[in-house]
C-alpha cells in the first residue's frame, strides 16, 4: 500500500531514518515517494544510498515540493528552519513533527497559522520495528495518516498534548534507561566472572522476555513482579536493597528533570 503523497524529511538522523526505514518496511511507501534533506551532506548521502531515495538542495527545495512534511531536526533548530520554509510550503502541505517539547501552538505561529500540524513522539524501537509512538493533534484525516506512518515503526496510541512532556520523558527517553539498568546489570556479571557476551546475552534476553510477558499478560506490573518474588528468596533480597538505596526515588527525580528539560526546549 502506498500514501500516494510526497513525503519529505526534513532531518534524518537517528529518528527520521528509523522512520523511513519504518515506513519503507512497511510498504506504506516507495522510495519514489520520499524526498530528505540534511545539513550534513555525508549523512544525506548515506541516506540515498541505503533507502534509493530522492534528496532535496536545501530546506526551501524540500518544502516546495512535498505534500508530507516530515520535522526531525533538533528542537534547537526548529525557529531557523521555520523562517527558511514559512513562505515556501504548498497549501495543503501538512506537517508531522517529533521535536521533543515543542508544542503544536508554537509550530503553527512559527509556520503559519493555517498549517494543520500532528505532533509525534516515537523513541528509538523504531530501529526494530518496535516503537512506541504517541499521536496528537491535526484533522482526523492526518492523524489517522500519521497513524499508518508510524504503524510501520510499531505501537501507536493517541493522547492529548497536554500529556506530551510526559510521554517524552516516559517513552520517548525510556529506552535509555532500560539499556542503562542493562548495562549496569552487565556489569555485575562481568565483576563475578561472566564474559561480556555472556553477561549480555544473560540480562539481554531477560529483559526481552520481562517485556513480552508484561505485554502479553492480563496481570498488573505488581501482580508479576511478585510471582518471582518468593519469601526470604534471592529476589526479595535484591529488591529490598533498590528500596533501601532509593531507586523509586531517583526514577521519580529522573522523569520529573526530563519532562521539566522537555519544557524548556519548547519555550525556546
Amino acid at each position: 500500500m502506498s500514501f500516494g503523497r510526497t513525503i519529505g524529511f526534513l532531518g534524518c538522523g537517528n529518528m527520521g531514518s528509523a522512520i523511513l526505514a519504518g515506513l519503507l518496511r512497511a510498504k506504506l511507501a516507495v522510495p519514489q515517494e520520499i524526498l530528505v534533506f540534511d545539513v550534513s551532506k555525508p549523512k544525506l548521502s548515506e541516506i540515498r544510498k541505503r533507502f534509493c531515495v530522492k534528496t532535496a538542495c536545501d530546506e526551501g527545495d524540500l518544502a516546495r515540493r512535498v505534500d508530507i512534511l516530515v520535522l526531525a531536526v533538533k528542537p534547537q533548530e526548529f525557529t531557523a528552519v521555520s523562517r527558511k520554509i514559512k513562505k515556501i510550503l504548498r497549501p495543503g502541505t501538512w506537517v508531522l513533527t517529533v521535536l521533543a517539547g515543542v508544542p503544536i501552538r508554537r509550530i503553527r505561529a512559527e509556520l503559519g497559522r493555517g498549517v494543520s500540524v500532528v505532533r509525534a513522539m516515537p523513541n528509538l524501537g523504531a530501529f526494530s520495528g518496535e516503537s512506541m509512538t504517541a499521536l496528537t493533534g491535526g484533522n482526523p484525516r492526518h492523524l489517522k495518516l500519521a497513524a499508518k506512518i508510524f504503524s510501520g515503526c510499531g505501537r501507536v496510541l493517541e493522547l492529548p498534548e497536554k500529556y506530551f512532556d510526559l510521554v517524552t520523558a516516559l517513552s520517548g527517553s525510556g529506552p535509555a534507561y532500560f539499556f542503562y539498568l542493562m548495562e549496569l546489570l552487565v556489569r555485575e556479571g562481568r565483576r563475578y566472572g561472566l564474559s561480556e557476551k555472556e553477561a549480555r546475552y544473560l540480562v539481554v534476553q531477560t529483559a526481552n522476555g520481562a517485556a513480552r510477558l508484561a505485554g502479553q499478560s492480563r496481570e498488573t506490573l505488581t501482580e508479576l513482579r511478585t510471582r518471582v518474588t518468593s519469601k526470604g528468596g534471592t529476589t526479595e533480597s535484591a529488591l529490598r536493597v533498590m528500596e533501601a538505596e532509593g531507586m523509586p526515588g531517583i526514577l521519580r527525580k529522573a522523569v520529573k528533570n526530563a519532562v521539566n528539560r522537555a519544557r524548556e526546549l519548547g519555550r525556546r
